[in-house]
This record gives C-alpha cells, structure tokens and sequence, in this order.
C-alpha cells in the first residue's frame, strides 16, 4: 500500500514550517457521499496538498469530532492516499500525528488534556440533573470506554427551537457550574447523525478545536495570518472566528455559520483544492 506522506516530514524543524492548513472532516475534508464524479477532485486535492508540504512547508491538519478509527476507516472507503501530518480527533481531544506510516497518539498533548479530573459519573450526574429539571432525555451516542476524552449524547428536538436552545444553555452553565466544559450544535445527518437532533459533547477544559489550533501554532510558530482553516457546521466555529483566513464549506447545511463566514466558491474537494492554493499562491507573493 502506498504512502504517502503529508508528512514524510511530520516532525520537522518549526522553523522551516511557516504556514498551516486546518480541516474539519465530516462534509469538508470527506463527503460521504463521494461518487466517481468526485474522484478526480479528490486526487487533484491530495497531489496538491502533498506537493505544498513537501515543499512549501506547510503543515496539515483534520479537527473532528469523530474518532481516528472512523476517519482511517472513511478515508480508506474512497482510497485517500495523502495523510495530514496531524489528526485531532473525539471534539480536538486527541492528537496523532503521522509517523513511519501509521498515526501515534502524543503523549505531550494527552498530557495537557487531562490535566485535570474528567470523569464519567460527574457528566451523568449533570445530566440527570437537567433532565430532571426539564423533563428531557439525553443518550448517549455510543458505548463510552475508560479514560476518555470526549463524552457524547443525543438531545432530540422538542420542535420548539426555542425551548431546545433554552434547555441546552442551561445545561452548558450548569455545566460550568460544575467546572465541566459542554458545547451543542445541530447534527449533521450527512455525517451519519439523527434528523431533528442536537450533539452534546463533553471535553476537558484543554481541548477542542480553538486549543488544538492554538496548541499547533505554539508548537510551530505560526502566526494567525499564517493559517487557513475550513469547516461546515456549528462546532467549527470558535476555531474560525479565532483566524485570519476562514472559510466554510459552500456545500454545508449550516445556514446561520455559512452568512457568518466567507463561503467556498465549489463544494467539498474542488472546494477545498481552489482556495488552499489560492491561499499558497497569496502567501508567496
């Protein structure tokens, strides 16, 4: 199996790297629905991300909610061969980084993360005690293992927008309260999420998409006006609003992040391909 490198270089001297690229996955970086039509633009998109971290020292890297096994898993579902040098997966709580062929969790980043206690029994406590409060159910997205680093559950819609923002709010300061972090947004049913549903993910106060970008600017020197970043939905936004250079996926269904921010001219992969290399070419004016 070939493989290539967005980082035969991954581990690099930071001075030589100046510039960064930063992708969610779901619907930006992967379009689930990839068909043969796509192909074309997905390879033109990875021989140039290839070639510009081979040479014009620029680091990749995918920020997703998802987990690593679900990203190698729908990468290899339409035969990706380009690997960003990092892969922040479970909400930005986990970093790996592209090494000998094959991703290795960092230690240094792990460490950062759970530097503080963030336990199971404590989120559940906070949600019963919502539940209880409002009369609502939250489920959990999957079975949860020991030590994780994001905890996930479904809040399904009441109808009411409204009333769904009011009680999801409440949970988000309760929450605080509680000195534990919760961030919502709508799910995607493209990504394989519920119709009429709200994420609800718990993370250490040192995670997410913002602490993954400015962890990476930190540990290569990159400043905001160096960084180009792309997403599709309402979790991307913290990261966004913090750049320079933002742009969200024309083909989103986020209506409300897509009026906030500059659109892409095409969908998905061409998408993606036309504005990093207009941003490369900018950047070597």
């Amino acid at each position: 199996a070939s493989c290539l490198v967005g980082s035969e270089m991954c581990i690099r001297d930071r001075k030589m790297t100046n510039r960064l690229i930063l992708f969610d996955f779901d619907e930006t970086y992967y379009k689930h629905r990839t068909n043969q039509a796509d192909i074309p633009y997905l390879k033109e998109m990875e021989s140039l991300l290839q070639n510009i971290t081979a040479k014009n020292n620029v680091i990749t890297a995918i920020l997703t909610g998802s987990t690593i096994e679900s990203v190698l898993q729908k990468m290899s579902k339409v035969n990706m061969s380009y690997k960003p040098q990092h892969i922040f997966s479970d909400l930005s709580s986990k970093m790996f980084t592209w090494n000998n062929c094959e991703y290795i969790e960092s230690d240094e980043y792990k460490n950062e993360v759970l530097i503080e206690p963030f336990l199971l029994e404590d989120i559940l406590d906070i949600l019963k005690h919502v539940s209880s409060k409002h009369k609502v159910e939250f489920i959990p997205q999957r079975i949860f293992r020991e030590n994780e680093t994001l905890y996930n559950f479904y809040f399904y819609s009441s109808g009411d927008t409204h009333l769904d923002k009011t009680i999801l709010e409440d949970l988000s300061q309760y929450s605080k309260t509680r000195d534990y972090t919760m961030t919502f947004n709508r799910c995607n049913p493209l990504a394989g999420d519920p119709e009429n549903a709200y994420d609800i993910n718990f993370t250490p106060k040192n995670a997410g998409k913002l602490y993954a970008t400015k962890f990476l600017m930190n540990k290569y020197g990159v400043p905001k006006e160096l960084i180009i970043g792309f997403g599709g939905s309402g979790n991307d936004e913290a990261f966004l609003s913090y750049l320079d250079h933002a742009m969200i996926m024309s083909n989103s269904q986020d209506e409300e992040m897509k009026s906030k921010f500059k659109n892409t001219k095409y969908p998905y992969y061409k998408g993606i391909y036309t504005h990093v290399r207009e941003f490369i070419e900018y950047e070597n004016v």
